[in-house]
């Protein structure tokens, strides 16, 4: 047999060494999807327009996010809805703190269509890592559609990407609309108001001023 020699200081196709240069360092691939370690949301909101997200991934990569009404009927969302929703953020490592703000149920929605104020939001969280081949080119590993779908429960320690019932602050007051008023016996008055949202009216009877211009003779 004639063995390949092993010389560090000699170039050849017959040296082992340089073989091992040529070759150089293989890394191997990373084939595991990533998994948020925190994901999490104030409520109710600090805004009455917006749901701020606020996450950390194990690994390098985007996460994004789409909310539905929760009494919309909606149980799920496919991953593709949830892209098709354009809400996103890149982290570079697993120290980085990623923020999406949702100002809508998808950001190409005309500017009127806000979230609604007093009304409770399910949001759903899915995310790629930025893994790469061999090559240097993009090989990202996904979430699952069941690991989306799953309750976060724990914020810094999330089970899945999905937060139920996420409360929009209400932050407007109310506007009063005047319907009518009228005197039904001596001493009881009716006044009809409507308001533009669920609340509370509170009324009370006072005797008007005196007018000292004039004076009223029977």
């Amino acid at each position: 047999a004639n063995p390949m020699l092993f010389d560090d200081s000699t170039p050849a196709a017959n040296n082992v060494h340089t073989m091992k240069t040529e070759i150089g360092t293989i890394q191997t691939l990373d084939e595991s999807p990533p998994s948020f370690t925190s994901l999490a949301m104030q409520d109710p909101t600090a805004f009455n327009d917006r749901i701020i997200v606020t996450f950390t991934l194990n690994e390098a990569g985007t996460a994004y996010c789409r909310v539905t009404r929760s009494d919309s009927g909606e149980t799920t969302l496919r991953i593709n809805q949830i892209l098709s929703a354009n809400y996103f953020a890149e982290v570079t490592d697993e120290t980085e703190t990623g923020y999406i703000t949702v100002t809508k149920l998808e950001d190409r929605d005309p500017a009127s269509a806000v979230l609604y104020e007093a009304a409770q939001y399910d949001v759903y969280c899915w995310a790629k890592d930025s893994a790469v081949d061999t090559q240097d080119q993009p090989r990202p590993n996904h979430m699952t559609h069941d690991y989306v779908s799953t309750s976060v429960d724990d914020k810094d320690a999330p089970l899945g990407g999905k937060t139920n019932k996420v409360w929009v602050k209400d932050m407007t007051p109310p506007t009063m609309i005047y319907v009518s008023s009228e005197a039904l016996t001596e001493d009881i008055i009716q006044v009809t108001l409507q308001l533009n949202e669920p609340g509370t009216v509170w009324c009370i009877p006072v005797v008007p001023a005196v007018d000292t211009d004039y004076l009223d003779i029977d």
